[in-house]
């Protein structure tokens, strides 16, 4: 009887994972689209999260993962800014804006996803070079919270 309730237990914590993806794009371009496209497929993703995805309003439409929902921060600044979201589209999602980029500050968007009852919090944040504030106290973080981004984070030891 107790080997049963161990396995049960073992099933229902494996069948709940979530496969987040994150990157740090520099720009988005059609092949790197794809590649995202191909890892998302063969690694069973639930989550893409692409940082500096410079992607705007004109844009967008060419940003498309087939079985996935889209969700954008649009880019502020000439390079380096914009979030790009992607859900798979069996999950229930919602997506919120926290913070814009406004003169060298960071950029946070907040995806609540429910998966087989559990709800989860993920944060992606970019934080431009001359970012002295990261402004986390926005967030409410739980233990059922992800924080992922490109915090431009220089170490000060050598």
């Amino acid at each position: 009887m107790k080997t049963m309730k161990k396995t049960a237990l073992i099933r229902a914590t494996i069948n709940s994972q979530m496969k987040v993806l994150h990157w740090n794009a520099g720009g988005l371009s059609q092949p790197k689209m794809t590649e995202i496209q191909d890892i998302a497929n063969k690694n069973e993703i639930d989550v893409i999260l692409i940082n500096e995805a410079n992607v705007s309003a004109e844009n967008v439409q060419y940003y498309n993962i087939k079985k996935f929902n889209i969700y954008t921060l649009n880019k502020t600044r000439q390079i380096a800014s914009g979030i790009l979201v992607a859900t798979k589209d069996t999950l229930k999602t919602k997506f919120k804006i926290i913070t814009q980029d406004n003169n060298n500050t960071a950029e946070m968007v907040e995806i609540t996803i429910w998966k087989e009852n559990k709800q989860i919090k993920i944060e992606s944040v970019y934080s431009p070079p001359k970012n002295k504030e990261l402004q986390l106290d926005k967030i409410n973080i739980t233990r059922a919270t992800i924080i992922r981004g490109d915090f431009n984070a220089a170490s000060t030891t050598r």
